[in-house]
């Protein structure tokens, strides 16, 4: 009978390291899925700011042209000699 209670003893220390090793994996990919999370949470951020950077510049791209345009009209009328 003794023999039989060690053997269970053993599978019993045997499944509980196991659990163990299998929480900790499972600790390891919350911890990388958050960080993974947090990744993705800067990029997005990161996107949108260069988006608006962007804007910005079709904004001023469009003001320039506009100036330019209003330039060519001011000066056509000048001739260079």
């Amino acid at each position: 009978m003794v023999p039989e209670i060690e053997n269970i003893d053993k599978a019993v220390g045997k499944q509980a390291r196991i659990t163990s090793e299998i929480s900790t994996a499972m600790n390891n990919i919350a911890s990388a899925a958050v960080d993974m999370a947090s990744g993705a949470e800067q990029m997005s951020g990161s996107v949108e700011e260069q988006y608006s950077t962007m804007e910005e510049i079709e904004a001023m791209t469009s003001q320039l042209s506009n100036m330019a345009e209003a330039l060519r009209k001011l000066t056509e009328g000048f001739n260079v000699i």
